[in-house]
C-alpha cells in the first residue's frame, strides 16, 4: 500500500511539473505572428499591431484566439471575418477574410464607393471601375460606414432576377416609393417598391422582346401603377 501511495505521490508530482512547465516556461509564450488573406481593404500591418498588442507574451495553451477574432472583427472592418489559430509551440497565426464589393455606391456630383453584401462601404471606388453594377444612393456615403441594411438586401434580390430574365441593368437608384434600373439599351425602368419584383421583371423581359420584333425603340418602362406605362423613343 505504501509502495502504491508513493508511486502514485511521484505520478502527481510528475503531472504537476508539466501542467506548471506548459503553463509557465518561456517556450509557449506567444512570439511569432503571422497574417494572411489581406488583399485591399485592410492593413496587413493594422492587423499586426493589434494581434501583437492582445498576443505577444502570452502563454499559447491560454491564450483565447477566439477573443482576439471578436476583437479584430470590432475594429478592423474591411474584413467579414479573422480567424485566429494557434501553432505550437509559440505561433498565432491570422487568416483574413476580406470584404468583397459586389457593387459601386454613388451620390450625383460625388465620389464613388466599393459596397459589400452587408451594405459596408469599403472605400472609394475609381470612376473608370467596371464589371460592378452602379447604385444610386441619396443618403451619406463614406468608407467605413454601413448603409441602409434594406438596400443590399433589395439589390441583390433585383440582381438575382435580373440574370434569371435575361435583362442587362448598368446602374440603379433607390427611393422611398420605387427603384430605378438603367438598362443598357438607354432604357429606364421604375418599379414601385410594393410590386412583386420577379413578375415586373418579367413583364419587363416580355416588353423587351416585343419591342425588338415589332423594330420600337423603348424610352421607358413604368411599373409605379395599375397599369404599365411604355413610353418609346
Amino acid at each position: 500500500m505504501l509502495v502504491f501511495i508513493l508511486k502514485m505521490t511521484v505520478i502527481l508530482v510528475i503531472l504537476a511539473g508539466a501542467v506548471y512547465f506548459i503553463l509557465f516556461s518561456s517556450l509557449f509564450s506567444i512570439n511569432v505572428i503571422y497574417v494572411e488573406g489581406t488583399r485591399e481593404f485592410v492593413n496587413k500591418e493594422d492587423v499586426r499591431l493589434m494581434s501583437e498588442n492582445n498576443a505577444l507574451g502570452h502563454n499559447i495553451f491560454k491564450f483565447d484566439e477566439a477573443q482576439l477574432s471578436e476583437k479584430l472583427s470590432n475594429n478592423l472592418l474591411g474584413a467579414r471575418s479573422y480567424l485566429v489559430k494557434k501553432e505550437l509551440p509559440h505561433t498565432i497565426r491570422i487568416v483574413v477574410n476580406e470584404r468583397i464589393p459586389i457593387a459601386v455606391l454613388y451620390k450625383e456630383n460625388d465620389a464613388s464607393y466599393f459596397v459589400d453584401e452587408d451594405g459596408y462601404v469599403l472605400g472609394y471606388a475609381d470612376d473608370n471601375t467596371e464589371g460592378l453594377p452602379k447604385i444610386q444612393y441619396d443618403k451619406e456615403i463614406k468608407a467605413g460606414l454601413f448603409i441602409d441594411k434594406n438596400l443590399v438586401p433589395v439589390y441583390l434580390e433585383l440582381t438575382r432576377l435580373l440574370k434569371e430574365e435575361d435583362v442587362k441593368v448598368t446602374s440603379m437608384s433607390f427611393s422611398a416609393k420605387h427603384v430605378n434600373l438603367y438598362l443598357e439599351n438607354e432604357v429606364e425602368v421604375l418599379v414601385g417598391n410594393e410590386k412583386n419584383k420577379q413578375e415586373a421583371l418579367k413583364t419587363v423581359a416580355a416588353l423587351l422582346k416585343e419591342a425588338v420584333i415589332e423594330h420600337k425603340e423603348i424610352r421607358r418602362i413604368d411599373m409605379r401603377y395599375d397599369k404599365v406605362i411604355v413610353l418609346f423613343k
